[in-house]
């Protein structure tokens, strides 16, 4: 089985590489680098042992990060049962939202600001597979952001700006993708 360790990141070169991938992808991204308090946090990442701290900030670059996404859904269902106040949100980059949209995981969990989609999971509704289906619809090669926040899940399907901004001003946890997609880098409110 291959362990991971948890290794702190310096936050100037970890913002740099958030700001670089989040600016102007959407309105939860943009939403996260305005209104999210950095500074209360701390970023970190996952890797297997023997990796050199040089290879942690490289965050474009692939083959280093090992299983680490693979044990994603387990670590964001572990911050689900540990606190129950919070709501999981994902943004899929990859879907465009119109009247009368279908999809089965949107009709399960989906939400829209404009043409923009977002899964929103509580802790009561969570599962392996319906994180793991969020994960990869998530995923995109250059982007991908869950984020944990104290925000209570809406029934609405339709979000306001008021509520995006209200979910990165009072996230707990942060998940960015980052290593071409193989690893991520995460922000945890202290």
């Amino acid at each position: 089985m291959l362990l991971l360790n948890q290794h702190v990141l310096e936050t100037k070169q970890t913002l740099a590489y958030l700001e670089d991938n989040l600016k102007g992808t959407n309105a939860l991204s943009n939403a996260v680098l305005r209104e999210t308090p950095f500074k209360e946090g701390e970023f970190y990442t996952f890797f297997p042992s023997g990796i050199q701290e040089h290879q942690m900030y490289n965050f474009t670059s692939g083959g280093i990060a090992g299983k680490v996404r693979h044990k994603l859904s387990y670590l964001i269902m572990e911050e689900l049962e540990k606190a129950p106040k919070l709501t999981c949100i994902f943004d899929d980059i990859g879907a465009t939202y119109t009247d009368g949209y279908e999809d089965e995981l949107f009709s399960k969990t989906g939400a829209h600001y404009g043409e923009e989609v977002y899964y929103i999971i509580s802790s009561g509704s969570i599962s392996k597979a319906l994180l793991d289906t969020c994960l990869y619809a998530s995923n995109g090669a250059w982007h991908s952001l869950c984020v944990l926040s104290a925000v209570p899940k809406t029934e609405d399907r339709s979000l306001t700006s008021e509520e995006i901004n209200e979910i990165a001003k009072k996230a707990e946890l942060l998940i960015l993708g980052a290593y071409d997609a193989e690893g991520f880098i995460f922000w945890r409110r202290r």
